[in-house]
C-alpha cells in the first residue's frame, strides 16, 4: 500500500526535480520495474499459482509452445522458459514481465505525449488501478502494454503493423482480441468520417449504440456458444461461478463510468485535425468501451472488469491530451488540481476495496 501511494507522489514530484522529460520517465519507469519485479508472493491474486507452475510450464520445450498441455498462453511459456534460463527462479518471471510491461508502457508514454504533461501519465497509471492490476493479472498486463504502441501505427495509418502488433499481444493474453474488431471499426471510420471532416461530437450517439449492441450480441453469442471454449473458460459463465455474477449496484462502478464518458466527450469538444483528430477518436472510443463494461458488470457478469481494464488504461494518455488542448491557463490549473485528487481518492478506493469492484485483488 506505502509503494503505490509513494509512486503516486513520485510521479508527481519527480517532474519538478528532473525537468527533462527522456530522463523523468527513465526513472519512473525504472522505479516501477524495481517494486513490480522484486514484489513478494504475497502481492498479486495470480503470483503464487504463477510460482506453483513456472517449472512445470517453463521446462515445456520452445518449439511446443504452442500446443502445450497448460492453459496458459505461448507467449508465458517462452518467459517461463528464459526466465528458467537466466534466473531459475519463478522471482526471475516476475522481473522479466516487469521489464517488459514497464518498458513498453514508458514508451508508449513517450511517443504519444510530446508536451509537459508527461508526469499526469505515470500518475494517472498508479493512481487509477493499471499498476497495481498489473501485479494481479500480470500476462494482460503486458498483453495490453503491447497493445497500447499499436496506437502510433493505427493514427499514422500503417494499419499492418499495428494489427501485427495486436497479433503478438493475443500471444500474451487471449483477450487482447478484443481490440481487432476495435481497430477494424476505427479503420473505417478513417475512411468514412476523417476524411469528411466530420466533428467527432456527432459521431457520439452512433459509437454508443453501436458498443452497447456489440459488446450484448457478443454476450449472448458466448453464453449460447459455450463449446467453442473446449472447455476452457466455461467456467466464467458458468451459474456457479463468481465470474458470473452481477456485481450489483455500485455507486464507484457509477462514478467510473461517468468520469469515462465525460472524459470522451470533453475532449471532442475542442478542436482537432489530422493525426490528433485521429488519436482523440480513439482514445475517445475506448472510454466509451470502458464505460460501457462497467456498466456491464453491474447489469451481466462480472468477469467485465477483464474489458474495463483493457481500454481504461488510456486515461493515461487522454488526460495530458485534454490539458495540452486547452488553451486558459486557470482551466488547466483547476483541471489538474481535480484530477490529482480524483487520482487519489481512485488509489485509496482501489487500495481497500479491489480495482474494478475485484475485491480479491492485492496490492502492495
Amino acid at each position: 500500500m506505502i509503494v503505490c501511494y509513494t509512486l503516486s507522489l513520485l510521479s508527481i514530484l519527480l517532474n519538478f526535480i528532473f525537468r527533462n522529460k527522456n530522463l523523468y520517465l527513465v526513472i519512473i519507469t525504472l522505479m516501477f520495474v524495481f517494486f513490480s519485479g522484486f514484489r513478494g508472493m504475497e502481492v498479486g491474486t495470480d503470483t503464487i499459482g504463477y510460482a506453483r507452475d513456472f517449472y512445470s510450464v517453463a521446462n515445456i520445450q520452445i518449439e511446443k509452445i504452442f500446443d502445450s498441455p497448460y492453459r496458459f498462453e505461448p507467449g508465458f511459456t517462452l518467459l517461463c522458459n528464459i526466465a528458467l534460463y537466466i534466473f531459475d527462479d519463478v522471482q526471475g518471471l516476475f522481473f522479466l514481465y516487469a521489464i517488459f510491461t514497464w518498458t513498453l508502457m514508458g514508451y508508449f508514454v513517450y511517443i504519444n505525449i510530446s508536451k509537459k504533461y508527461y508526469w499526469l501519465a505515470m500518475f494517472s497509471i498508479v493512481a487509477f488501478g493499471f499498476y497495481g492490476y498489473s501485479m494481479n493479472v500480470m500476462r494482460q498486463a503486458l498483453a495490453i502494454a503491447i497493445a497500447c504502441n499499436s496506437i502510433q501505427y493505427i493514427v499514422s495509418r500503417k494499419y499492418i503493423k499495428a494489427l501485427t502488433l495486436i497479433g503478438i499481444s493475443t500471444l500474451f493474453h487471449y483477450s487482447l482480441g478484443i481490440m481487432f474488431p476495435v481497430v477494424l471499426f476505427v479503420i473505417l471510420l478513417h475512411y468514412r468520417v476523417i476524411e469528411g471532416q466530420t466533428r467527432l461530437i456527432y459521431i457520439f450517439g452512433v459509437i454508443c449504440v453501436l458498443v452497447i449492441f456489440i459488446s450484448a450480441s457478443l454476450f449472448i453469442f458466448i453464453s449460447s456458444n459455450l463449446d467453442m471454449f473446449f472447455g476452457s473458460y466455461v467456467g466464467y459463465f458458468s451459474p456457479d461461478s463468481r465470474f458470473n455474477a452481477e456485481v450489483g449496484l455500485s455507486g464507484r462502478l457509477i462514478a467510473q463510468s461517468i468520469f469515462y464518458i465525460s472524459l470522451a466527450l470533453i475532449s471532442c469538444s475542442y478542436y482537432t485535425e489530422g493525426e490528433q483528430r485521429i488519436r482523440i477518436l480513439l482514445y475517445s472510443i475506448f472510454m466509451l468501451i470502458a464505460a460501457m463494461a462497467a456498466f456491464s458488470q453491474m447489469g451481466v457478469m462480472k468477469i467485465f472488469y477483464r474489458i474495463v481494464d483493457t481500454f481504461n488504461v488510456y486515461i493515461c494518455v487522454l488526460l495530458p491530451e485534454i490539458f495540452n488542448m486547452e488553451k486558459r491557463f486557470d482551466i488547466r490549473a483547476w483541471g489538474i488540481v481535480i484530477v490529482v485528487i480524483i487520482g487519489f481518492l481512485q488509489l485509496h478506493y482501489n487500495l481497500v476495496n479491489g480495482i474494478n469492484e475485484v475485491t480479491d485483488y492485492s496490492l502492495c
